[in-house]
């Protein structure tokens, strides 16, 4: 009984180790991601941008590949579906018009104090509401983080930084170094949109913000054609300390506020309207 069951360890070692130096034809290689992650970020992608022809070499070879591995389409038509998609170009010689109103009264100068974009489907908007900054414009729960605390959006303008904070010796809230979700631009956006903001006033570097005419980010078209937010603007920091309220820290001591937790939205008591035009063509992608 002894000798049986030795005999039936050896032949189950022996077995795995058999099993052991059979290669897996299935099996992925590091080398082998690492030369496909190298092809497809290259240079010969274009960029990968959407509607370019970076984007068709970049579905054709994602088909090739699936085709190669036997996957099949998920859809009847084949492995792409139409998109539409909204545009902006811009429009050299139309008129632009930016007003400041309330306890500042000045025009701005578009390319050099702030900088356009239509996020509608439409070619004309005509847009204004209340500067309010939010800081960094994020409601995260999850963080017992609200930007929007006490504050109603409607009919008013946010000035909101980029990213997320960065909270000193806290690796937890937002990732700690590493940007979280809540960093998201577009998300931003959204959530600013859906509670009533009519425009967001994105703040950059001063001497940062390109001098060509308003045109607008590409959308998908349902989401242009019901859009509520009618524009997101580029604004120089240094147009921002001009518009603080009174008895207002200065700018970088109103943003280092806004990377603490505890921070409030701060209105500006001026209005901004804007009114511009650009050319916005609709294309039908297949994605």
């Amino acid at each position: 009984m002894r000798a049986n069951a030795l005999v039936l360890v050896s032949v189950c070692a022996l077995g795995s180790q058999l099993s052991a130096q059979r290669p897996d034809t299935m099996a992925i290689t590091a080398e082998e991601l690492a030369a496909r992650l190298r092809y497809f970020s290259s240079d010969l992608f274009e960029g990968r941008y959407p509607g370019t022809r970076g984007e068709a070499l970049t579905t054709a070879y994602l088909i090739s590949e699936l085709q190669a591995f036997g996957a099949r389409p998920g859809v009847a038509n084949g492995w792409l579906q139409p998109v539409s998609i909204v545009t902006h170009q811009p429009v050299p010689d139309a008129p632009i018009e930016i007003r400041l109103s309330g306890r500042v009264t000045r025009s701005l100068e578009h390319g050099r104090d702030i900088r356009l974009a239509n996020f509608t489907a439409l070619p004309d908007v005509e847009a204004g509401g209340e500067l309010v900054f939010v800081g960094y414009g994020i409601d995260a729960p999850i963080y017992r983080w609200n930007d929007f605390a006490g504050l109603d959006l409607r009919g008013k303008v946010p000035i909101v930084l980029l990213d997320e904070p960065n909270i000193p010796n806290d690796s937890v809230r937002f990732n700690g170094v590493r940007a979280s979700r809540y960093s998201s631009l577009l998300d931003k956006i959204a959530e600013m949109e859906r509670r009533g903001a009519v425009g967001a006033v994105l703040i950059r570097p001063a001497g940062s913000l390109a001098k060509t005419p308003p045109s607008g980010p590409r959308r998908l078209a349902d989401r242009a054609n019901t859009a509520t937010l009618r524009f997101v603007a580029n604004i120089a920091d240094a147009v921002v300390a001009t518009l603080l309220p009174p008895r207002s820290p200065a700018l970088g001591a109103l943003i280092e506020a806004a990377g603490r937790p505890g921070f409030r939205a701060v209105p500006f008591g001026v209005r901004l309207d804007v009114k511009f035009r650009t050319r916005p063509p609709r294309s039908r992608l297949t994605m």
